[in-house]
């Protein structure tokens, strides 16, 4: 990351966009495999690749968090606000945002 960069609602948005392709590519199919397995060792498998899944997403959410709310980049607290409206409830503060509600069904089981 440049510590110079200036980052945008665009720069935001897209990270946003990230975590959705994330969840609906990696963390919903992984979901299904787990609760639909019958046997042991398939549900161990994929409940395996579930949580390997779900960290992926949780990795996804510390760069928004790094990259975006903390950019050294960011003018001011009213900025600073205005691109964390997309990150979601991963920060402190946060409101509920699009990839919140793509994975909620899935952690909420």
């Amino acid at each position: 990351m440049d510590p110079e960069k200036k980052w945008s609602l665009e720069d935001a948005r897209a990270l946003v966009r990230l975590q959705a392709d994330h969840v609906t590519r990696t963390i919903i199919p992984a979901f299904y495999r787990y609760l639909q397995a019958q046997e042991g060792s398939a549900q161990i498998e994929f409940e395996k690749e579930f949580t390997a899944a779900l960290e992926g997403l949780v990795l996804l959410f510390e760069r928004a968090e790094r990259e975006i709310v903390d950019a050294a980049g960011v003018s001011g607290e009213g900025e600073r606000k205005a691109l964390k409206l997309g990150l979601g409830l991963w920060v402190d503060g946060g409101d509920i945002g699009l990839t919140d509600v793509l994975v909620g069904p899935c952690e909420c089981w």
